[in-house]
């Protein structure tokens, strides 16, 4: 029998959320209705205490690096009290038996809804947490400070903190790996099994999607971390989560992970108008060090030539290897420093893997006719 269900759910805590989507995901069919009424997407409020994230911003206020800032302090509350939830909570990793059951489509799908509530009496994750504000305000900052306090309680929990894009790449690169070893088989359940016993707290920066083949594959990738496999997530964004994807292509297609979202995290906007990269001193003190002008002035160039010859190894041209056999031409190098043309770099149609792929093979990268 497949009765017409409809669910209401007030946000007020992820149980809720859970019981939705449990009962959503077992009967899909046209009669069944899910209502989420976000509660005009509501951020919750915190209450401060002395953590080792809030005594970490404190004591580098004291030493002058930071501002004493109201929202700054606000996060690292919610973060000391995630914190102290995770020292508290459950870390086991569902089992690989229990992957089959629940996402196996077939007959059987009514079985799937006892193993949904079945889920739900487990001890379950803390609620993760979302950050979003303009450049330069220290949400990257907090951000890196709890997951170095959070090495204390890493022998319970695995942790890794990595570049949204980075992540994803990993991802199809997973992906791409099942498919040629299982053509029709199902990789995300395996993908997401994977990286849920890889790490169980996930630090991303840089939080955006501007990938079609990202957007179409989110939704399930997150609900099984954070529903399925209890995976905590500490995100830094310059977007809210209703700013994510826009303008993308089958943007309605991507909208249920924003509902996604906003079950499972708590969204919080870091304000300030001060911009803390304005304080790196080499740059504000001694902007020469990094920007040359005009470029066509031979001290200028002979400037920059010494900058370039300052790595180690013989001036050549380089082709560097890209995730999922992609290259990138690097007209000049050495063993550390890349010169590239602006036009090279930032006028073909290059991508996210095309730049970390720069990254991780040079410490110094120049930029020519800017």
């Amino acid at each position: 029998l497949r009765p017409t269900i409809q669910v209401m759910v007030l946000q007020r805590d992820a149980a809720c959320g859970m019981i939705a989507l449990a009962v959503r995901r077992s009967f899909r069919d046209t009669s069944s209705v899910y209502t989420y009424i976000k509660n005009k997407r509501r951020c919750v409020s915190t209450t401060v205490w002395e953590g080792p994230i809030t005594s970490a911003v404190e004591t580098r206020v004291e030493r002058g690096e930071l501002r004493r800032d109201k929202d700054q302090f606000e996060l690292a509350a919610r973060l000391d009290r995630l914190y102290q939830e995770l020292k508290c909570t459950d870390a086991n990793v569902i089992c690989s038996s229990d992957l089959v059951l629940v996402n196996k489509n077939s007959i059987l799908e009514h079985a799937l809804l006892i193993s949904q509530f079945r889920r739900l009496f487990r001890p379950t994750a803390p609620r993760s947490v979302y950050i979003h504000g303009k450049v330069g305000v220290g949400k990257s900052m907090l951000m890196d400070t709890f997951y170095k306090e959070s090495a204390r309680i890493a022998q319970k929990r695995k942790r890794r903190r990595v570049h949204f894009h980075e992540f994803m790449l990993n991802v199809h690169e997973q992906i791409h790996a099942f498919k040629r070893r299982n053509p029709l088989g199902d990789a995300l359940p395996a993908v997401a099994l994977h990286l849920a016993q890889e790490a169980r707290i996930l630090c991303f920066d840089e939080f955006q999607v501007t990938d079609i083949a990202d957007a179409m594959i989110m939704k399930r990738l997150f609900d099984m971390l954070l529903m399925d496999y209890g995976v905590v997530v500490v995100a830094t964004s310059n977007r809210s989560p209703d700013e994510l994807y826009q303008g993308g292509i089958n943007r309605s297609l991507f909208l249920p992970f924003i509902d996604t979202l906003y079950i499972h995290a708590d969204v919080m906007e870091l304000k300030g108008d001060y911009d803390y990269r304005r304080d790196e001193s080499d740059v504000h003190e001694n902007p020469s060090s990094r920007f040359f002008w005009p470029s066509d002035d031979s001290s200028v160039r002979q400037k920059v030539e010494r900058q370039f010859h300052s790595g180690t190894g013989e001036s050549t041209s380089r082709v560097i290897p890209v995730r999922m056999g992609r290259t990138v031409q690097v007209s000049r190098a050495t063993d550390s420093v890349a010169w590239f043309d602006f036009d090279d770099l930032c006028g073909k149609p290059l991508g996210a893997a095309d730049y970390l792929a720069v990254c991780e093979n040079f410490s110094t990268v120049i930029v020519d006719h800017v």
